[in-house]
């Protein structure tokens, strides 16, 4: 069987020090018929003579450099300079097992329109949580519902290997004005044109969080930008089930919010929100003891009133 080319794309800002370790685990797969682009979004560091020297050494890598527009721009452009038959996308701060391609690939020998693959979370030390190890086959709109499993097929673009024929064919891009879940928007808008989706149950992406990740993730909390991308599927014709969905997502925005904005406003925006929509019923969909407990808390403070206005 012909091996069919994939396209590679890895935004980067200021990944120097640690991009070499995504690179090296990329030009290492079992399956070779791959070309990466890195797509530069304006970095001040040294990052284009690290991945400069990859590009020399390898013509399969490809190097370039953008003005400073965020992730989804730099992914658009990977998405706007595509050929190839298949595409996937690596944070430049991940890296992935050996046979990481394969595993994708090899699902489409079905007639699979995505296949994805489980997550190692790791924290840069030691490996911290796992996704699920057994593979699944969805049908139809039942992919989108799967997308926001917390570790199945879940709502990431980089764990997914995606035909470009349907990116192309139904235009879709990343969101450049959504800062926060752009990724699981585009997996959804990708997912409706969707008939048959593989869970592969191999854990073979490796997601880093750096020690600044949590601060960076503080500084930036909103409930109104953080709602963003889910109040944009409004315009879409999603099962009752998908809506629910929703319903719950935007509820776990909402006391993130809460709990662990340093903003007075922000607070009392998510305190609002929370009480006009959140419900008994929701915290059913607590993955743990103790995301019950947390979730039990706040909802008998919300509907009591022992805080916010």
């Amino acid at each position: 069987m012909e091996k069919k080319e994939i396209t590679i794309i890895i935004p980067t800002y200021n990944n120097a020090a640690i991009i070499e370790v995504c690179l090296k685990s990329i030009r290492e797969q079992t399956y070779s018929n791959f070309k990466v682009f890195i797509v530069d979004d304006g970095s001040t560091d040294n990052t284009k003579e690290v991945c400069q020297n990859y590009c020399d050494y390898d013509i399969r890598f490809k190097y370039y450099n953008q003005k400073n527009k965020g992730v989804s721009a730099a992914r658009n452009f990977g998405i706007d300079n595509c050929d190839s038959e298949f595409i996937t996308f690596i944070d430049a701060d991940d890296y992935v097992d050996k046979n990481h391609l394969q595993c994708l690939v090899t699902s489409f020998d079905m007639d699979i329109e995505l296949s994805a693959c489980g997550l190692i979370y790791e924290d840069g030390k030691q490996s911290e949580m796992k996704s699920s190890s057994k593979e699944k086959l969805y049908y139809s709109k039942s992919t989108v519902e799967a997308s926001f499993e917390r570790f199945g097929m879940q709502g990431l673009v980089t764990n997914k290997l995606f035909k470009f024929e349907i990116i192309k064919k139904n235009n879709i891009r990343f969101s450049e004005d959504i800062k926060k879940f752009e990724d699981h928007l585009f997996c959804i808008e990708y997912m409706l044109h969707v008939n048959q989706s593989f869970y592969t149950g191999k854990l073979t992406y490796h997601y880093v969080k750096r020690q600044n990740s949590a601060l960076q993730k503080s500084v930036g909390i909103n409930i109104t930008e953080d709602m963003r991308a889910y109040n944009r599927l409004d315009q879409y014709d999603l099962s009752q089930q998908v809506i629910s969905l929703i319903g719950i997502t935007k509820n776990n925005i909402a006391i993130n919010v809460f709990v662990n904005s340093i903003d007075k406003d922000n607070k009392r925006d998510a305190f609002n929100y929370l009480k006009m929509n959140y419900k008994f019923k929701d915290l059913l969909s607590s993955y743990s003891l103790k995301n019950f407990l947390k979730k039990t808390t706040i909802y008998l403070l919300i509907k009591t009133s022992l805080v916010g206005n």
